[in-house]
């Protein structure tokens, strides 16, 4: 039970610090990414972006949440490594999956085709991106 124990705090340890870190860092990184979308708008026209701060907020969390998650990475493989479910020379050959995450895993042929040839909703993957392994 000492074991445990030891292993449960020490990624309790790391996964705070990892979370937190990504977290502040999606919080600086989503007001530079509004003041870019907004800067799309044209400046002769008299358009007007007005941006509800309900959806706002919720997004910016979204965006915290998914920052941090992402920097969980590491110690989800590590876990997996040490609980035996991968070993070193799986992740060895899986690198770029494992870097990359979800936006590097192959296109599943049993999805439903969709109108758009580069629908963002068909596949985990970025849109209109190849996937290489």
């Amino acid at each position: 039970m000492a074991k445990e124990k030891k292993y449960a705090l020490g990624f309790v340890a790391v996964s705070l610090p990892l979370f937190f870190a990504g977290a502040l860092l999606g919080y600086t990184v989503w007001p530079k990414g509004i003041e870019v979308l907004l800067g799309f708008t044209p400046e002769n026209q008299q358009i007007t972006n007005l941006l509800d701060m309900a959806n706002f907020l919720g997004m910016e969390v979204k965006v915290m949440l998914v920052f941090g998650l992402s920097f969980l990475l590491p110690v989800v493989v590590v876990g997996l490594n040490m609980a035996g479910v991968v070993r070193g020379y799986q992740l060895k050959k899986a690198r770029k999956g494992v870097i990359f995450g979800p936006s590097s895993w192959p296109r599943s042929p049993r999805r439903p085709p969709t109108r758009s040839p580069c629908s963002p909703f068909s596949s985990p993957s970025p849109p209109c991106s190849s996937s290489q392994r």
